[in-house]
């Protein structure tokens, strides 16, 4: 028994050094991130559970203001809008990967009914467009979070693994009687395959982005010669929901001075806000996924 939990130990520690000499895991850090014990990242952002920043990492403040003569918008591709869910139990943290599982069931919903059980996730207005309702705390949607973070063992491991996450999903979708697919959008650490996320929305689906850091873009604002974004660095381990992107592109003097594409996301956070992620900046995407549910 002491020979097998000394090869148990030394495997263990092998395969620390073996993730840390890839890349995987740091050994010091000037920011601090979660891990299971076999060296997989723990999706476990706390961010906005109260306003202010409570996640296990470092978050830094990166607005900036573009100046120009003239602005247009060069691609829009996105679903009206999308559900996204709060985390109202302030005694269950580190829910982000729960939260995206919860918004993706309640974008299907609409079609696949069961998924939330008795829930009418949005209506269709006068011009055919559907809009997803805000989130007002329903007992079936506290229940399903409730249940997507059983499935997903945030709460054993204090965060959720890439393989825990899909496990946890595929299990409520199954239990409800209906099929889970995947199919990868990932182009880089920041950036995604906008060609088969356009596909996506154009087919009423919805991706998801897995983080081990990443920006988040509160707001855009506009006037008639300035462009003020306001988002932050995070270094910490998030999953998102995606549901459309948009590319500005910047002129002065009739010459492009900058093109920026944002991917419009649910933020996981508590405040069940949506923001946006900018492609080509600060971010380590680990896995870009469409995800289908029928």
């Amino acid at each position: 028994m002491k020979n097998a939990k000394q090869l148990k130990f030394l495997f263990t520690f092998l395969l620390c050094i073996s993730c840390f000499m890839l890349g995987v895991l740091p050994l010091y850090s000037g920011y601090s991130k979660a891990y299971a014990s076999d060296c997989e990242l723990l999706y476990c952002d706390n961010v906005y559970a109260d306003i202010d920043y409570g996640g296990s990492g470092e978050q830094v403040v990166a607005s900036y203001d573009v100046y120009f003569d003239r602005m247009e918008e060069t691609a829009y591709v996105s679903h009206v809008n999308a559900p996204s869910f709060k985390n109202g139990e302030t005694t269950i943290t580190n829910s982000c990967a729960p939260l995206a599982g919860l918004n993706i069931v309640g974008f299907y919903d609409r079609w696949s009914t069961n998924l939330l059980p008795n829930y009418e996730p949005g209506m269709t207005f006068a011009d055919g467009t559907y809009h997803y309702y805000p989130d007002l705390r329903k007992p079936v949607i506290k229940t399903s979070f409730q249940t997507m973070y059983n499935l997903m063992k945030t709460g054993e491991l204090g965060g959720t693994t890439s393989a825990n996450f899909k496990s946890g999903l595929n299990q409520y979708v199954y239990n409800a009687g209906y099929n889970i697919s995947y199919s990868s959008f990932y182009n880089s650490a920041n950036s995604v395959d906008l060609n088969k996320l356009t596909s996506a929305i154009n087919s009423n689906k919805v991706g998801l982005v897995m983080c081990s850091e990443y920006n988040y873009v509160n707001d855009i604002v506009f006037n008639e010669t300035q462009a003020h974004i306001t988002k932050r660095y995070n270094a910490v381990g998030h999953m998102m929901m995606v549901y459309g992107y948009v590319t500005y592109t910047y002129y002065k003097d009739d010459a492009v001075i900058r093109t920026d594409t944002f991917l419009k996301v649910c933020s996981s956070y508590s405040s069940g806000d949506v923001g946006y992620m900018q492609l080509y900046d600060y971010s380590k995407i680990d896995e870009a996924l469409i995800i289908s549910i029928a």
